[in-house]
């Protein structure tokens, strides 16, 4: 009956009940008994606890038999758990316990420590018992387990022993009957062999094939009948005769047919032979134990060689007069010679005249297969005897044809095809004259040639002189001067070298720029001079030397210096073109030609090690090194540190001699100026090399003439990168403050220029728009305009720095002695946040304001800018509050230039990212096209006036003198980098992969383009450091995907792109044929070319002519390059291009208007 609901709950919960749960616990029983209240009774129990506790129970208590040992107690004390309570109650319990029995203790135990908990203890109790039973039935099946393995792996064994012993029964019975079973005079004892098999299989009935003959030789008759006994005993086991009856178990594994001994293996039963060897020997050659080559031939089974070969018919025990002649020869004939190259042990076994005797009679024509079945001495015997067979024939007739037609060594195929004659004629060429004569004319006539004619692909042609081609890369056309011949040309990309002669030794023209360079600074007077230089000019003009000279005298003078290797300038320019070429990597070059590169580098790296001093060659040591350990990387090689040590690598060699040297060899020449002594001087006269940049800084750059300022340290939040991620911190900052670099410039006129101060402001028209409403438009003639600049520089592979500089507008010096370095940062560390404390830029920018603020106001700050008073006797301290300069000069910002990517991120200027892309104008990329650069283009009647609002909230737009049109684009990233690089590259593009410099291949196109340049450089007077040095494919394109970007020039200077553009024009005039595109592509270049000189010729003020030429030739070549095919579409309008020249808008609007 099944039972549904509520009263299925009620039962399932009745049964789980514990079956005591009604009885009642002791403290009830107690309690019931007494009769007392509950508090009375509770009362009661308490004292009686306490008692106990205190040591004065009234009871008498026999401590010696109820005592427990001291370790119970302990662990007893361990296992306790509960209140302050129920410890004491047990401790009372276990005290009026101890004259109760086990089992009354375990009851009493039950009931203190209740009904529940008792019960858990129970099944925990349970629990483990039975997962000790658990663990000892899985025990006891382990050890069944491995006892079944032992007795399957003694079974399988014995298996395989008797399978094994089949297999040697059959193979034994099959080499028997083929060795005497088939000869005709045999019958008899084959009959009787019949016989005997007969009577031993019925001995022993079921087994899978013939059994053995009885072994005794008076036991077994040649008739077949057997032992006096009648029957075969047991294995081991002796006849009723007193002689052993045949054995059997695991020793049947020996040669030969069976019931046959080790001794017998391959031969039949001694009793039909004669043998005299009793069965009680044989049983002694059955215990002996297996030599190595016994087991050896029981592993790898029998060999041919063994059986009826050499030991069947060389016995002593062969009775041979019991057999015919003929049957002994045809057995002997018989052999089993088998040269099989799987099975080493067989062959090893063979000698040279066997293996000569099989390949004669096989008539193989595989020679290299037989040569590999010999061993090293049997291979030097052959090609001995071979040689010892030729010269026996003493003809030298013959000897002539051999030595024509086999010329190289044993793996020359004339010699093979030879020696196989040889093994054909036996081994031996005596009385065999004409054969083997007859077989060298043979070879010698079969080595001829004929001519044929196939008609087949032309790709195929070129594939046969290792040219592989694709379908679709061969162009054929008509020669243009001869119609009746055809032109072919294959599309390839090779890499090529150009080699050229430079001025000398290159390392040498570097020293020379440091000298001149020095020699400028201390003609400037920033160096000390503590004599008259006299005979000092005499001395560099000697070691400098001029253009026209044919060599250079250090290089006479270090190659007649002894001791020292001194390459020539050819030699040298090879090299360094080589290293340029081997460092420049491109993004998608795989690992194989970056290890190609590598290995390269290494071979050239010791080429130019053998070359310079052992002092000098550290550095090539050290690179040297580096390359050879990534070139053990393999797969595991990563390209960003193969560029990295390339580059190091080619730097290295591209090195020269120091000013050291070049002043060292000026002085053995006889130049004795206290200056070239003191720069030969330097490292120990040069063997401390690494010493030589220490002492010539503290030397020559620590003079109070060209003190710099110092640099003042902020504390700003930076980027700081921890174990998890890059978080912010307060790091203290250098930067050098512009109103101090003002105050510096008052003793450097000539990175200053304060004298052309009154005749630029004359000059300069009032109606610039930089000017209306600005504060120094009343004395601006004691400000001098200077440049901020800002731009990022390498700075580590994975990492750039952020540099803001500036410099005076009016400085007649170059770059280097007049750009001021105010803040250097690398990106990483600048941390952004839209919190302005945490932001670094913003702290800096900050600083740089305040500094500025001074600046404009000529005047040292006299408290820091955090407001704070300098420290006390601080040099800051002595001058806060004087002017800066001792005239009253004041400086100001006259012009913010940078590229676009700074103006957009660090000041906040529309970029090319921007629908509105200028902040000048209303350009943009849909209404307003940027790239509209027509006359009347809609972007021209949209000019914004930045003196009503600035285009940046920028915090230099507070300093005084800076508006919004101060910002200016730079003509480096706008012409050199941009318009300029796009038109020389298409031009290149046209003329070289297009193919009209009419030359068989591109490299030979690029190399006529190169010389084309080279001679425009000389006629039209350009510097050598305004040159390129070499000119490649990938200048101008990508080498193997050429057309899938629009060319542009890398790897290639602003300067030399902007002295290349006057060259070109003069190569496209050679190239213009009249037809439209290669008009409009003159006028772009001419145009281009105009421009440049509007702006290198009439400096900072034009005048109207040169405004209006340059307006002109603007519009041209924007124009063209719209309308031009060829070009990409240019993010830059018109206006970045008239605010190339800052100063030029302002200039040119005077002009025009008047």
């Amino acid at each position: 009956m099944v039972v549904h609901g509520p009263e299925a709950k009620k039962k399932e919960l009745e049964d789980k009940k514990p079956p005591d749960e009604g009885e009642p616990e002791w403290w009830q029983k107690d309690w019931n008994s007494t009769g007392k209240a509950w508090d009375e009774w509770w009362n009661e129990k308490e004292r009686e606890w306490k008692e106990w506790q205190e040591g004065t129970s009234e009871e008498t208590e026999d401590d010696g038999k109820n005592k427990e040992k001291p370790q119970e107690k302990r662990l007893a004390r361990k296992n306790r758990t509960g209140s302050q309570k129920e410890r004491s109650k047990r401790r009372w319990l276990e005290e009026k316990s101890k004259g109760c029995t086990e089992e009354e203790k375990a009851l009493m135990k039950l009931g203190a420590l209740g009904q529940a908990r008792a019960s858990r203890m129970l099944s925990r109790q349970q629990d483990r018992e039975q997962q000790m039973t658990a663990a000892k039935a899985a025990e006891a099946a382990a050890a069944h387990a491995a006892e079944a393995a032992k007795a399957a792996q003694a079974s399988s064994w014995a298996c395989q022993q008797q399978a094994f012993q089949y297999q040697q029964e059959m193979a034994y019975q099959s080499y028997w009957n083929q060795a005497y079973y088939q000869q005709q005079q045999q019958w008899e004892w084959k009959q009787n062999w019949d016989q005997s098999v007969g009577t031993h299989a019925a001995a022993k009935p079921g087994r899978p094939q013939a059994a053995k003959p009885p072994r005794d030789e008076k036991a077994a008759t040649p008739s077949g009948s057997t032992a006096a006994s009648g029957s075969t005993a047991a294995s081991g086991s002796t006849a009723a005769s007193g002689s052993t009856a045949g054995l059997t178990g695991p020793k049947q594994h020996v040669r030969g047919p069976p019931g046959a001994t080790p001794k017998t293996a391959g031969r039949p039963p001694r009793d039909w032979i004669g043998a005299t060897k009793t069965a009680v020997e044989e049983k002694d050659d059955w215990q002996k134990p297996k030599s190595r080559k016994s087991r050896r031939k029981k592993k790898h089974g029998p060999s041919e060689s063994s059986c009826l070969c050499k030991k069947g018919f060389k016995g002593v025990g062969l009775a041979k007069g019991l057999m015919a002649p003929k049957a002994i020869k045809a057995a002997s004939a018989m052999k089993v010679l088998k040269l099989n190259l799987k099975r080493p042990a067989a062959a090893e076994a063979m000698s040279l005249d066997d293996k000569m005797e099989l390949f004669q009679k096989r008539g193989s024509k595989d020679v290299q297969q037989f040569l590999d079945g010999l061993t090293k001495g049997q291979r030097e015997a052959l090609w001995q005897r071979f040689a010892n067979a030729r010269a026996s024939l003493k003809d030298p007739e013959t000897e002539g044809m051999w030595q024509e037609v086999a010329k190289g060594k044993g793996s020359d195929p004339a010699k093979k095809q030879l020696l196989q004659c040889f093994l054909k004629l036996g081994g031996d060429l005596k009385g065999k004259k004409d054969q083997w004569q007859k077989e060298l004319i043979s070879y010698t006539k079969s080595s001829g040639s004929r001519n044929t004619e196939e008609w087949v692909p032309f790709a195929s042609i070129l594939k046969r002189y290792g040219l592989h081609v694709k379908r679709g890369t061969i162009q054929v056309r008509r020669d243009p001067s001869d119609t009746a011949e055809w032109q072919f040309a294959l599309k390839k990309a090779v890499t090529w070298t150009e080699e050229e002669m430079k001025h000398g030794f290159k390392g040498e023209s570097s020293a020379k720029a440091e000298v001149a360079q020095w020699m400028e600074l201390k003609a400037q007077g920033l160096f000390k001079d503590d004599s008259e230089v006299t005979a000092d000019n005499q001395a560099l003009d000697a070691v400098l030397g001029g253009k026209n000279k044919d060599k250079l005298p250090l290089e006479d003078k270090d190659q007649q210096s002894p001791g020292r290797k001194s390459a020539s300038s050819k030699a040298k320019d090879g090299q360094v073109v080589e290293a340029d070429l081997l460092s420049e990597m491109g993004g998608k070059l795989k690992t194989e030609e970056a290890h190609v590169r590598i290995s390269r580098m290494v071979k050239l790296l010791k080429e130019v090690k053998n070359e310079v001093d052992e002092e000098n060659s550290t550095p090539l040591d050290q690179c040297l090194t580096d390359l050879q350990k990534l070139g053990k990387m393999g797969k595991k090689l990563k390209m960003d540190h193969a560029k990295g040590k390339l580059f190091d690598a080619a730097l290295q060699i591209k090195k020269g001699p120091s000013i050291q040297a070049i002043a060292l060899a000026a002085s053995k020449s006889g130049a004795n100026s206290s200056d070239i002594e003191s720069l030969a001087a330097l490292g120990n006269f040069g063997r401390s090399s690494e010493h030589i940049a220490g002492q010539m800084v503290s030397k020559y750059c620590q003079s109070p003439l060209i003190q710099l300022p110092e640099p003042y340290f902020a504390e700003i939040p930076v980027a700081v990168k921890t174990c998890d991620d890059w978080t912010m911190a307060m790091k203290q900052v250098a930067c050098f403050l512009p109103h101090e670099w003002l105050s510096w410039l008052e003793g450097q006129e000539q990175a200053a220029g304060f004298q052309e101060l009154k005749a630029f402001w004359k000059k300069h028209s009032r109606e610039d728009p930089k000017l209306k409403g600005n504060p120094i438009l009343e004395g601006c003639q004691k400000y001098l305009p200077m440049c901020l600049h800002g731009d990022g520089g390498s700075f580590q592979r994975a990492d750039s720095i952020l540099v803001l500089s500036m410099r005076s507008l009016l400085s007649s010096a170059n770059v280097g002695l007049s750009q001021m370095l105010l803040a250097a940062l690398p990106k990483s560390a600048v941390h952004q946040s839209t919190n302005p404390a945490e932001d670094t830029l913003v702290q800096l920018w900050r600083i740089l304001k305040w500094s500025l603020d001074h600046m404009y106001y000529g005047k040292f700050p006299e408290m820091n800018h955090q407001g704070k008073p300098w420290p006390a006797k601080s040099k800051r301290g002595e001058v806060a509050g004087s002017q800066l300069h001792s005239q009253g000069l004041c400086g100001m910002i006259f012009s913010i230039t940078a590229d676009g990517e700074f103006h957009q991120n660090h000041f906040g200027l529309p970029g090319a990212s921007h629908n509105d892309c200028c902040w000048s104008c209303g350009a943009n990329k849909s209404t307003h096209p940027h790239n509209d650069y027509r006359a009347e283009a809609k972007w021209r009647t949209t000019l914004k006036d930045h003196t009503v609002k600035s285009p940046t909230e920028h915090i230099i737009t507070t300093v005084p003198g800076v508006n919004g049109y101060s910002f200016a684009y730079d003509s480096l990233h706008i012409l050199e980098l941009g318009v300029s690089s796009h038109i020389l590259a298409n031009i290149m593009f046209d003329l070289v992969v297009k193919g009209e410099i009419h030359e068989s291949t591109q490299e030979a196109r690029l190399k006529t383009l190169f010389r084309k340049l080279l001679e425009q450089y000389q006629e039209q007077g350009v510097d050598a450091s305004h040159q390129v040095r070499r000119l490649q494919l990938s200048t101008f394109c990508q080498p193997k995907a050429k057309y899938s970007s629009f060319p542009d020039l890398t790897g290639i200077k602003g300067r030399e792109v902007r002295h290349m553009v006057g060259p070109f024009v003069e190569i496209c005039k050679d190239f213009n044929d009249g037809t439209p595109y290669k008009k409009h592509r003159m006028l772009c270049i001419s145009n281009l070319s105009k421009m440049y000189e509007c702006l290198e010729g009439q400096g900072l003020h034009p005048s109207t002519k040169a405004y209006q030429s340059f307006k002109k030739t603007q519009t041209c070549v924007l124009y063209i390059i719209q309308s031009w095919p060829s070009l990409p579409c240019l993010r830059a309008c018109s206006n970045g291009i008239q605010y190339t020249s800052t100063t030029w808008l302002a200039t040119c609007q005077t002009s025009s208007s008047s």
